[in-house]
Protein backbone atom coordinates (compact mmCIF):
# COMPACT_ATOMS: atom_id res chain seq x y z
CA UNK A 1 0.00 0.00 0.00
CA UNK A 2 1.28 3.56 -0.85
CA UNK A 3 0.11 6.83 0.07
CA UNK A 4 0.92 9.60 -2.95
CA UNK A 5 2.90 12.70 -2.01
CA UNK A 6 -0.49 15.15 -3.15
CA UNK A 7 -1.95 13.04 -0.18
CA UNK A 8 0.07 14.00 2.41
CA UNK A 9 0.45 17.88 1.25
CA UNK A 10 -3.30 18.32 1.50
CA UNK A 11 -2.78 16.79 4.63
CA UNK A 12 -0.30 19.69 5.46
CA UNK A 13 -2.71 22.32 3.95
CA UNK A 14 -2.98 24.63 6.93
CA UNK A 15 0.64 25.14 6.93
CA UNK A 16 2.98 27.63 4.74
CA UNK A 17 4.76 25.28 2.77
CA UNK A 18 7.80 25.44 0.22
CA UNK A 19 7.72 22.85 -2.09
CA UNK A 20 10.91 21.66 -3.67
CA UNK A 21 9.76 18.02 -4.73
CA UNK A 22 9.53 17.42 -8.78
CA UNK A 23 5.96 18.90 -10.27
CA UNK A 24 5.54 16.30 -12.95
CA UNK A 25 6.36 13.46 -11.23
CA UNK A 26 3.99 10.94 -9.35
CA UNK A 27 5.28 10.48 -6.21
CA UNK A 28 4.07 7.87 -3.44
CA UNK A 29 5.59 5.87 -0.44
CA UNK A 30 5.08 3.07 1.43
CA UNK A 31 5.84 4.44 5.21
CA UNK A 32 7.08 7.61 7.03
CA UNK A 33 9.81 7.92 9.29
CA UNK A 34 11.77 10.29 10.95
CA UNK A 35 14.95 10.94 9.72
CA UNK A 36 17.99 9.03 10.66
CA UNK A 37 20.94 9.91 11.89
CA UNK A 38 23.23 8.63 9.40
CA UNK A 39 23.06 8.46 5.57
CA UNK A 40 23.56 4.55 5.67
CA UNK A 41 20.15 4.15 6.91
CA UNK A 42 17.76 5.94 4.29
CA UNK A 43 15.59 3.83 2.58
CA UNK A 44 13.99 5.66 -0.90
CA UNK A 45 10.60 4.35 -0.83
CA UNK A 46 10.54 6.40 2.61
CA UNK A 47 8.52 9.80 3.37
CA UNK A 48 11.12 10.70 5.93
CA UNK A 49 10.40 13.84 8.55
CA UNK A 50 12.75 16.14 9.63
CA UNK A 51 14.59 19.41 10.88
CA UNK A 52 15.77 21.63 7.96
CA UNK A 53 19.08 21.89 9.88
CA UNK A 54 19.74 18.14 9.52
CA UNK A 55 18.44 17.83 6.18
CA UNK A 56 20.82 20.02 4.79
CA UNK A 57 23.82 18.23 6.49
CA UNK A 58 23.28 15.16 5.30
CA UNK A 59 22.63 16.60 1.73
CA UNK A 60 25.73 17.80 1.95
CA UNK A 61 26.90 14.34 2.46
CA UNK A 62 25.29 13.64 -0.78
CA UNK A 63 22.37 11.63 0.35
CA UNK A 64 19.19 11.35 -1.61
CA UNK A 65 15.99 11.24 -0.39
CA UNK A 66 12.42 12.61 0.32
CA UNK A 67 11.81 14.81 3.02
CA UNK A 68 9.46 17.13 4.80
CA UNK A 69 11.44 18.92 6.94
CA UNK A 70 10.35 21.98 9.77
CA UNK A 71 12.65 24.93 9.65
CA UNK A 72 14.32 25.79 12.56
CA UNK A 73 17.00 28.06 10.54
CA UNK A 74 16.99 31.58 8.70
CA UNK A 75 16.85 31.49 4.99
CA UNK A 76 20.31 31.97 3.58
CA UNK A 77 22.69 31.35 0.55
CA UNK A 78 23.22 27.44 1.99
CA UNK A 79 19.56 26.67 0.89
CA UNK A 80 20.86 26.10 -2.35
CA UNK A 81 18.31 24.33 -5.14
CA UNK A 82 20.08 21.05 -4.76
CA UNK A 83 20.03 20.83 -1.31
CA UNK A 84 16.36 21.53 -0.99
CA UNK A 85 15.50 19.32 -4.02
CA UNK A 86 13.60 16.76 -3.03
CA UNK A 87 11.64 18.84 0.31
CA UNK A 88 9.15 20.35 1.69
CA UNK A 89 9.81 23.08 4.02
CA UNK A 90 7.16 23.77 6.33
CA UNK A 91 7.67 27.47 7.51
CA UNK A 92 5.70 27.20 10.70
CA UNK A 93 6.46 27.81 14.61
CA UNK A 94 5.35 24.33 15.55
CA UNK A 95 6.72 21.57 17.73
CA UNK A 96 8.17 18.52 15.18
CA UNK A 97 5.89 16.41 17.31
CA UNK A 98 3.16 17.79 16.21
CA UNK A 99 4.27 17.93 12.32
CA UNK A 100 5.27 13.95 12.86
CA UNK A 101 1.71 12.77 14.45
CA UNK A 102 -0.08 14.92 11.83
CA UNK A 103 2.31 12.92 8.74
CA UNK A 104 2.14 9.67 10.62
CA UNK A 105 -1.49 10.06 11.23
CA UNK A 106 -2.75 10.31 7.48
CA UNK A 107 -0.24 7.26 6.26
CA UNK A 108 -2.37 4.91 9.23
CA UNK A 109 -5.92 7.26 8.13
CA UNK A 110 -4.93 5.77 4.57
CA UNK A 111 -3.52 1.99 5.31
CA UNK A 112 -6.34 1.41 7.23
CA UNK A 113 -9.22 2.52 5.16
CA UNK A 114 -7.96 0.71 2.04
CA UNK A 115 -6.87 -2.84 4.67
CA UNK A 116 -10.39 -2.37 5.52
CA UNK A 117 -12.02 -1.85 1.96
CA UNK A 118 -9.42 -5.07 0.83
CA UNK A 119 -11.31 -6.99 3.86
CA UNK A 120 -14.40 -6.61 2.44
CA UNK A 121 -13.78 -9.24 -0.09
CA UNK A 122 -13.74 -11.87 2.31
CA UNK A 123 -17.17 -10.43 4.35
CA UNK A 124 -19.57 -10.25 1.19
CA UNK A 125 -18.58 -6.58 0.59
CA UNK A 126 -20.87 -4.40 -1.95
CA UNK A 127 -21.03 -1.23 -3.52
CA UNK A 128 -22.58 0.50 -0.41
CA UNK A 129 -20.28 -0.35 1.86
CA UNK A 130 -17.57 0.60 0.00
CA UNK A 131 -19.11 3.77 -0.32
CA UNK A 132 -19.52 3.91 3.59
CA UNK A 133 -15.68 3.40 5.00
CA UNK A 134 -14.57 6.02 1.69
CA UNK A 135 -17.00 8.79 2.80
CA UNK A 136 -14.93 9.76 5.98
CA UNK A 137 -11.95 10.01 3.81
CA UNK A 138 -12.74 11.57 0.73
CA UNK A 139 -14.90 14.14 2.66
CA UNK A 140 -17.71 14.41 -0.88
CA UNK A 141 -21.04 13.44 -1.81
CA UNK A 142 -20.72 10.11 -4.12
CA UNK A 143 -23.23 8.34 -5.92
CA UNK A 144 -23.08 5.60 -8.29
CA UNK A 145 -26.14 4.91 -10.64
CA UNK A 146 -26.35 2.27 -13.67
CA UNK A 147 -27.28 2.24 -17.04
CA UNK A 148 -31.06 2.49 -16.46
CA UNK A 149 -30.27 5.95 -14.47
CA UNK A 150 -31.23 4.07 -11.03
CA UNK A 151 -29.17 4.44 -8.28
CA UNK A 152 -26.91 1.99 -6.89
CA UNK A 153 -25.24 3.59 -4.08
CA UNK A 154 -24.08 7.17 -2.60
CA UNK A 155 -22.92 8.24 0.66
CA UNK A 156 -25.45 7.93 3.11
CA UNK A 157 -23.18 10.42 5.71
CA UNK A 158 -22.96 12.86 3.42
CA UNK A 159 -25.67 15.49 2.20
CA UNK A 160 -25.71 17.21 -0.79
CA UNK A 161 -27.71 20.58 -2.26
CA UNK A 162 -26.60 19.92 -5.54
CA UNK A 163 -30.34 19.74 -7.22
CA UNK A 164 -29.54 16.50 -9.06
CA UNK A 165 -27.92 14.71 -6.88
CA UNK A 166 -31.16 15.35 -4.09
CA UNK A 167 -33.40 14.16 -7.14
CA UNK A 168 -31.75 11.17 -7.44
CA UNK A 169 -31.51 10.32 -3.94
CA UNK A 170 -35.28 11.16 -3.03
CA UNK A 171 -36.53 9.06 -6.54
CA UNK A 172 -33.62 6.34 -6.78
CA UNK A 173 -33.43 6.99 -10.55
CA UNK A 174 -33.16 10.19 -12.77
CA UNK A 175 -36.40 11.81 -13.25
CA UNK A 176 -37.37 12.41 -16.75
CA UNK A 177 -36.52 16.08 -15.99
CA UNK A 178 -33.00 15.35 -14.66
CA UNK A 179 -32.38 13.16 -18.55
CA UNK A 180 -33.55 16.27 -20.16
CA UNK A 181 -30.95 18.50 -19.10
CA UNK A 182 -28.40 15.34 -19.05
CA UNK A 183 -29.68 15.41 -23.07
CA UNK A 184 -29.42 19.33 -23.77
CA UNK A 185 -26.29 19.11 -23.00
CA UNK A 186 -24.92 16.24 -25.44
CA UNK A 187 -23.43 14.05 -21.94
CA UNK A 188 -25.05 10.97 -23.31
CA UNK A 189 -22.48 10.73 -25.98
CA UNK A 190 -19.66 12.03 -23.33
CA UNK A 191 -20.52 8.85 -21.46
CA UNK A 192 -20.44 6.55 -24.10
CA UNK A 193 -16.96 7.54 -24.83
CA UNK A 194 -15.51 8.63 -21.57
CA UNK A 195 -12.64 5.46 -20.79
CA UNK A 196 -11.10 7.51 -18.20
CA UNK A 197 -11.90 9.59 -14.94
CA UNK A 198 -12.97 13.18 -16.44
CA UNK A 199 -13.45 16.35 -14.61
CA UNK A 200 -16.66 18.58 -15.37
CA UNK A 201 -15.32 22.22 -13.90
CA UNK A 202 -18.41 23.69 -15.69
CA UNK A 203 -20.83 23.73 -13.40
CA UNK A 204 -23.30 23.88 -16.59
CA UNK A 205 -25.02 21.12 -15.08
CA UNK A 206 -24.24 20.40 -11.64
CA UNK A 207 -23.90 22.75 -8.57
CA UNK A 208 -20.38 22.02 -7.91
CA UNK A 209 -17.12 20.60 -9.59
CA UNK A 210 -17.90 16.99 -10.47
CA UNK A 211 -15.05 14.05 -10.96
CA UNK A 212 -16.86 10.98 -13.56
CA UNK A 213 -16.06 7.80 -14.07
CA UNK A 214 -17.91 5.30 -16.41
CA UNK A 215 -17.17 1.46 -15.75
CA UNK A 216 -18.25 -0.05 -19.54
CA UNK A 217 -17.93 -3.73 -19.35
CA UNK A 218 -18.20 -5.60 -23.36
CA UNK A 219 -18.71 -1.75 -24.73
CA UNK A 220 -21.33 -1.55 -22.83
CA UNK A 221 -22.03 1.24 -20.73
CA UNK A 222 -22.98 -0.04 -16.87
CA UNK A 223 -22.16 1.89 -14.39
CA UNK A 224 -21.30 5.92 -12.90
CA UNK A 225 -19.64 6.87 -10.60
CA UNK A 226 -19.59 11.04 -9.57
CA UNK A 227 -18.09 12.80 -6.75
CA UNK A 228 -19.16 16.22 -5.78
CA UNK A 229 -16.54 18.71 -4.91
CA UNK A 230 -19.51 19.95 -2.52
CA UNK A 231 -17.60 19.87 1.08
CA UNK A 232 -13.40 19.80 0.03
CA UNK A 233 -12.26 21.23 -3.02
CA UNK A 234 -10.44 19.25 -6.14
CA UNK A 235 -6.59 18.46 -5.52
CA UNK A 236 -4.29 16.34 -7.07
CA UNK A 237 -4.48 14.20 -3.50
CA UNK A 238 -8.56 14.03 -3.87
CA UNK A 239 -8.29 12.69 -7.19
CA UNK A 240 -5.29 10.14 -5.82
CA UNK A 241 -7.88 8.68 -3.10
CA UNK A 242 -10.82 9.02 -5.25
CA UNK A 243 -8.68 6.66 -7.43
CA UNK A 244 -7.66 4.41 -4.92
CA UNK A 245 -11.92 3.97 -3.88
CA UNK A 246 -12.32 3.36 -7.77
CA UNK A 247 -9.59 0.53 -7.68
CA UNK A 248 -11.77 -1.49 -5.07
CA UNK A 249 -15.29 -0.59 -6.55
CA UNK A 250 -14.28 -1.94 -9.87
CA UNK A 251 -13.97 -5.29 -8.41
CA UNK A 252 -18.02 -4.89 -7.17
CA UNK A 253 -19.10 -3.27 -10.11
CA UNK A 254 -17.78 -5.72 -12.47
CA UNK A 255 -19.69 -8.47 -10.37
CA UNK A 256 -23.08 -6.18 -10.54
CA UNK A 257 -22.43 -6.52 -14.75
CA UNK A 258 -21.98 -10.61 -14.38
CA UNK A 259 -25.24 -10.67 -12.39
CA UNK A 260 -27.48 -8.38 -14.20
CA UNK A 261 -25.93 -8.65 -17.88
CA UNK A 262 -28.47 -10.48 -20.16
CA UNK A 263 -26.32 -11.91 -22.98
CA UNK A 264 -27.43 -11.58 -26.57
CA UNK A 265 -27.16 -15.11 -27.37
CA UNK A 266 -30.52 -17.09 -27.86
CA UNK A 267 -29.70 -19.94 -25.43
CA UNK A 268 -28.78 -17.93 -22.10
CA UNK A 269 -31.87 -17.60 -21.02
CA UNK A 270 -33.08 -21.32 -21.66
CA UNK A 271 -30.17 -22.68 -20.28
CA UNK A 272 -30.16 -20.43 -16.84
CA UNK A 273 -33.33 -21.76 -16.65
CA UNK A 274 -32.55 -25.00 -16.95
CA UNK A 275 -29.70 -24.45 -14.40
CA UNK A 276 -31.79 -22.95 -12.21
CA UNK A 277 -34.49 -25.86 -11.87
CA UNK A 278 -37.15 -23.46 -13.27
CA UNK A 279 -37.87 -24.98 -16.73
CA UNK A 280 -39.24 -28.82 -16.27
CA UNK A 281 -41.59 -29.52 -18.44
CA UNK A 282 -40.38 -31.72 -21.28
CA UNK A 283 -42.57 -30.03 -24.18
CA UNK A 284 -41.39 -26.80 -23.07
CA UNK A 285 -37.90 -28.06 -22.73
CA UNK A 286 -38.34 -29.33 -26.25
CA UNK A 287 -39.60 -26.38 -27.79
CA UNK A 288 -36.97 -24.21 -26.21
CA UNK A 289 -34.26 -26.37 -27.12
CA UNK A 290 -35.28 -25.91 -30.90
CA UNK A 291 -35.34 -22.16 -30.79
CA UNK A 292 -32.35 -21.67 -29.16
CA UNK A 293 -30.41 -24.44 -31.98
CA UNK A 294 -29.54 -26.91 -28.97
CA UNK A 295 -30.68 -31.06 -29.95
CA UNK A 296 -32.94 -31.79 -26.95
CA UNK A 297 -32.14 -35.32 -27.38
CA UNK A 298 -28.23 -34.68 -28.24
CA UNK A 299 -25.23 -35.98 -25.83
CA UNK A 300 -23.29 -33.67 -24.16
CA UNK A 301 -20.45 -32.91 -21.50
CA UNK A 302 -20.35 -29.87 -19.62
CA UNK A 303 -17.54 -28.31 -18.43
CA UNK A 304 -17.62 -25.62 -15.34
CA UNK A 305 -14.73 -22.95 -15.42
CA UNK A 306 -14.17 -20.72 -11.86
CA UNK A 307 -11.42 -19.02 -11.29
CA UNK A 308 -9.14 -19.14 -8.73
CA UNK A 309 -9.04 -15.87 -6.80
CA UNK A 310 -12.46 -15.97 -5.33
CA UNK A 311 -12.16 -12.53 -3.73
CA UNK A 312 -12.19 -10.73 -6.98
CA UNK A 313 -14.50 -13.53 -9.34
CA UNK A 314 -14.43 -12.36 -12.49
CA UNK A 315 -14.93 -14.23 -15.95
CA UNK A 316 -14.71 -11.41 -18.44
CA UNK A 317 -11.43 -11.96 -20.10
CA UNK A 318 -12.48 -15.48 -20.26
CA UNK A 319 -15.98 -14.72 -21.95
CA UNK A 320 -14.03 -12.94 -24.70
CA UNK A 321 -11.51 -15.00 -25.51
CA UNK A 322 -13.49 -18.58 -25.05
CA UNK A 323 -16.05 -18.74 -28.37
CA UNK A 324 -12.66 -18.03 -30.50
CA UNK A 325 -10.83 -21.10 -28.43
CA UNK A 326 -13.91 -23.28 -28.34
CA UNK A 327 -16.34 -22.48 -31.55
CA UNK A 328 -17.99 -25.87 -30.75
CA UNK A 329 -19.31 -25.19 -27.40
CA UNK A 330 -22.12 -23.08 -26.09
CA UNK A 331 -21.20 -20.99 -22.77
CA UNK A 332 -23.12 -18.93 -20.92
CA UNK A 333 -22.11 -16.94 -17.29
CA UNK A 334 -23.68 -18.35 -14.46
CA UNK A 335 -23.12 -17.65 -10.78
CA UNK A 336 -20.18 -15.65 -11.26
CA UNK A 337 -19.02 -18.94 -13.56
CA UNK A 338 -18.06 -19.90 -16.84
CA UNK A 339 -20.47 -23.13 -18.17
CA UNK A 340 -19.95 -24.57 -21.29
CA UNK A 341 -21.20 -27.79 -22.81
CA UNK A 342 -19.84 -29.68 -25.71
CA UNK A 343 -22.03 -31.94 -28.12
CA UNK A 344 -20.33 -35.05 -27.51
CA UNK A 345 -20.37 -38.45 -29.60
CA UNK A 346 -18.18 -40.07 -28.00
CA UNK A 347 -14.87 -39.99 -25.66
CA UNK A 348 -12.58 -39.70 -29.05
CA UNK A 349 -9.22 -37.55 -29.55
CA UNK A 350 -11.17 -34.44 -30.30
CA UNK A 351 -12.55 -34.79 -26.77
CA UNK A 352 -8.87 -35.40 -25.47
CA UNK A 353 -7.38 -32.20 -28.17
CA UNK A 354 -10.53 -30.09 -25.93
CA UNK A 355 -9.34 -31.30 -22.49
CA UNK A 356 -5.88 -30.29 -23.38
CA UNK A 357 -6.78 -26.80 -25.15
CA UNK A 358 -8.90 -26.18 -21.46
CA UNK A 359 -6.08 -27.15 -19.51
CA UNK A 360 -3.97 -24.33 -21.40
CA UNK A 361 -6.83 -21.89 -21.61
CA UNK A 362 -7.05 -22.73 -17.05
CA UNK A 363 -4.22 -22.27 -16.32
CA UNK A 364 -3.46 -18.99 -18.26
CA UNK A 365 -6.76 -17.14 -16.53
CA UNK A 366 -5.45 -18.98 -13.29
CA UNK A 367 -8.73 -20.99 -13.28
CA UNK A 368 -10.21 -24.22 -12.07
CA UNK A 369 -12.62 -26.59 -14.49
CA UNK A 370 -14.67 -29.30 -13.17
CA UNK A 371 -15.94 -31.56 -16.57
CA UNK A 372 -19.55 -34.04 -16.18
CA UNK A 373 -20.25 -37.39 -17.15
CA UNK A 374 -21.23 -37.25 -20.70
CA UNK A 375 -25.04 -36.78 -20.53
CA UNK A 376 -27.93 -37.80 -22.98
CA UNK A 377 -31.14 -34.76 -23.39
CA UNK A 378 -30.11 -30.85 -22.84
CA UNK A 379 -32.76 -31.66 -19.93
CA UNK A 380 -30.19 -33.16 -17.85
CA UNK A 381 -27.99 -30.49 -17.58
CA UNK A 382 -28.89 -29.57 -14.07
CA UNK A 383 -27.36 -33.15 -12.96
CA UNK A 384 -24.47 -32.69 -14.74
CA UNK A 385 -23.34 -29.34 -13.43
CA UNK A 386 -24.01 -30.97 -9.92
CA UNK A 387 -21.37 -33.02 -11.01
CA UNK A 388 -19.05 -30.41 -12.14
CA UNK A 389 -19.44 -28.69 -8.54
CA UNK A 390 -18.54 -31.67 -6.82
CA UNK A 391 -15.59 -32.93 -9.05
CA UNK A 392 -14.05 -28.71 -8.32
CA UNK A 393 -15.08 -29.46 -4.15
CA UNK A 394 -12.33 -32.00 -4.68
CA UNK A 395 -9.73 -29.39 -6.03
CA UNK A 396 -9.62 -27.28 -2.20
CA UNK A 397 -8.95 -31.08 -1.07
CA UNK A 398 -6.06 -32.44 -3.78
CA UNK A 399 -5.33 -30.34 -5.66
CA UNK A 400 -0.97 -29.15 -4.61
CA UNK A 401 -1.20 -31.69 -2.34
CA UNK A 402 1.78 -33.61 -1.78
CA UNK A 403 0.62 -37.79 -2.11
CA UNK A 404 2.34 -41.21 -0.57
CA UNK A 405 1.50 -42.65 -3.84
CA UNK A 406 3.10 -43.08 -7.75
CA UNK A 407 0.08 -40.96 -8.80
CA UNK A 408 2.36 -39.11 -11.58
CA UNK A 409 3.73 -42.96 -12.61
CA UNK A 410 0.78 -44.65 -13.64
CA UNK A 411 -0.93 -40.94 -15.32
CA UNK A 412 2.29 -38.97 -15.89
CA UNK A 413 -0.18 -36.39 -18.34
CA UNK A 414 -2.77 -35.75 -15.65
CA UNK A 415 -4.40 -32.34 -16.01
CA UNK A 416 -3.53 -30.78 -13.15
CA UNK A 417 -6.54 -28.12 -13.55
CA UNK A 418 -9.20 -30.32 -14.87
CA UNK A 419 -11.16 -32.35 -12.11
CA UNK A 420 -13.47 -35.17 -13.92
CA UNK A 421 -16.38 -36.44 -11.99
CA UNK A 422 -15.74 -40.09 -12.85
CA UNK A 423 -12.33 -39.57 -11.52
CA UNK A 424 -13.48 -38.45 -7.90
CA UNK A 425 -16.64 -40.42 -7.87
CA UNK A 426 -14.95 -42.58 -5.52
CA UNK A 427 -13.89 -40.21 -3.18
CA UNK A 428 -17.32 -38.33 -3.41
CA UNK A 429 -18.54 -41.81 -2.26
CA UNK A 430 -16.32 -42.28 1.06
CA UNK A 431 -16.50 -38.85 2.25
CA UNK A 432 -19.11 -38.70 4.93
CA UNK A 433 -19.62 -37.82 8.13
CA UNK A 434 -18.03 -41.49 9.66
CA UNK A 435 -15.84 -42.12 6.61
CA UNK A 436 -12.57 -40.29 8.67
CA UNK A 437 -12.72 -41.89 12.55
CA UNK A 438 -13.89 -45.74 10.27
CA UNK A 439 -10.54 -45.19 8.54
CA UNK A 440 -8.17 -44.51 11.43
CA UNK A 441 -9.45 -47.30 13.56
CA UNK A 442 -9.44 -49.86 10.82
CA UNK A 443 -6.77 -52.69 10.38
CA UNK A 444 -6.18 -51.42 7.14
CA UNK A 445 -4.43 -48.02 8.25
CA UNK A 446 -2.45 -50.29 10.73
CA UNK A 447 -1.23 -52.09 7.60
CA UNK A 448 -0.77 -49.29 5.17
CA UNK A 449 1.16 -47.76 7.80
CA UNK A 450 3.72 -50.56 8.18
CA UNK A 451 4.28 -50.73 5.14
CA UNK A 452 5.11 -46.77 5.03
CA UNK A 453 7.47 -46.68 7.79
CA UNK A 454 9.52 -50.07 6.43
CA UNK A 455 9.88 -47.95 3.28
CA UNK A 456 11.48 -44.94 5.68
CA UNK A 457 13.13 -47.30 7.50
CA UNK A 458 14.71 -49.69 4.52
CA UNK A 459 14.03 -47.04 1.46
CA UNK A 460 11.88 -50.20 0.42
CA UNK A 461 9.12 -47.89 -1.16
CA UNK A 462 6.78 -51.17 -0.33
CA UNK A 463 3.45 -49.00 0.07
CA UNK A 464 3.60 -47.03 -3.05
CA UNK A 465 4.79 -50.52 -4.89
CA UNK A 466 1.62 -52.14 -3.65
CA UNK A 467 -0.71 -49.65 -4.87
CA UNK A 468 0.81 -49.66 -8.25
CA UNK A 469 0.97 -52.92 -8.68
CA UNK A 470 -2.96 -52.92 -7.71
CA UNK A 471 -3.66 -50.34 -10.15
CA UNK A 472 -2.02 -51.91 -12.85
CA UNK A 473 -3.97 -55.27 -12.45
CA UNK A 474 -1.35 -56.83 -11.11
CA UNK A 475 0.78 -56.76 -14.08
CA UNK A 476 4.40 -57.04 -12.83
CA UNK A 477 5.69 -55.91 -16.53
CA UNK A 478 3.61 -52.64 -16.28
CA UNK A 479 4.10 -51.79 -12.96
CA UNK A 480 8.17 -52.41 -13.36
CA UNK A 481 7.27 -49.89 -15.95
CA UNK A 482 5.56 -47.16 -14.02
CA UNK A 483 8.22 -47.48 -11.14
CA UNK A 484 11.08 -47.87 -12.88
CA UNK A 485 12.17 -51.00 -11.57
CA UNK A 486 13.35 -54.77 -13.04
CA UNK A 487 9.80 -56.94 -13.37
CA UNK A 488 11.95 -59.75 -11.30
CA UNK A 489 12.03 -57.23 -8.47
CA UNK A 490 8.67 -56.20 -7.96
CA UNK A 491 7.55 -59.98 -7.97
CA UNK A 492 9.83 -60.49 -5.58
CA UNK A 493 9.29 -57.46 -3.40
CA UNK A 494 5.15 -57.90 -4.09
CA UNK A 495 6.08 -61.81 -2.54
CA UNK A 496 7.80 -59.72 0.63
CA UNK A 497 4.76 -57.45 1.18
CA UNK A 498 2.60 -60.72 1.00
CA UNK A 499 4.53 -62.40 3.77
CA UNK A 500 4.41 -59.39 5.98
CA UNK A 501 1.10 -58.63 5.94
CA UNK A 502 -0.53 -61.93 5.33
CA UNK A 503 -2.48 -60.74 2.60
CA UNK A 504 -4.12 -63.01 -0.39
CA UNK A 505 -3.71 -61.09 -3.40
CA UNK A 506 -5.55 -63.02 -5.73
CA UNK A 507 -8.80 -62.42 -3.47
CA UNK A 508 -10.90 -60.15 -5.19
CA UNK A 509 -12.23 -59.01 -2.04
CA UNK A 510 -8.92 -58.62 -0.64
CA UNK A 511 -7.53 -56.69 -3.66
CA UNK A 512 -11.05 -54.22 -3.74
CA UNK A 513 -10.79 -53.48 -0.16
CA UNK A 514 -6.87 -52.47 -0.42
CA UNK A 515 -7.66 -50.22 -3.27
CA UNK A 516 -10.57 -48.82 -1.36
CA UNK A 517 -8.09 -48.14 1.80
CA UNK A 518 -5.78 -46.04 -0.67
CA UNK A 519 -8.65 -43.92 -1.61
CA UNK A 520 -9.14 -43.03 2.13
CA UNK A 521 -5.24 -42.65 2.37
CA UNK A 522 -5.12 -40.21 0.22
CA UNK A 523 -8.58 -38.62 1.17
CA UNK A 524 -7.45 -38.52 5.22
CA UNK A 525 -3.65 -39.71 5.06
CA UNK A 526 -2.58 -41.41 8.28
CA UNK A 527 -3.36 -40.76 11.69
CA UNK A 528 -1.66 -38.42 13.41
CA UNK A 529 -0.35 -40.61 16.55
Amino acid sequence: MRVSLAIILDALQPYRLENHMPREANISFSMCMPLPETAARLDEDCLYIGVLSRTLQLREQGASFYCVSLRDRIFDEYETPERVKNLVVVNENIAFTELFARIQKKFFEIITWVSRMHELHSQEGCIQKVLDLSAPIIGNHIAISDSAMMLMAYTTTIDCDDPISRRLIQYGYHPEETVQKFRKHDLFRLWETADTVYVDDSCAVAKYVTVHKIFRFENTYFAHVVMSCNNRPLTQGLMDLFQMMLDVLAVYIEREWEARDASSSVYDSFLTDLLDGSLTDPAVIRERAQFAGIAGEGRYVLFQIVTTDYAALSVMQMLKEFPERFPRMKFIRYRKRLIAIMPLKEKDAAFEAVCRDLELFSEKHDALCGVSLPFTGISRIRTAFRQSSLALSCADRFRGKKSLLQEAALEPDKPARLFFFERFYTYLLLESERAEELWYTSPDHDMLYMLYQHGQRHKSGYLELLYVYLRCERNATQAAAALNMHRNNVTYHIGRIQEMTSLDLDDPSVRFRLLTAFHLLRLYGFRKE
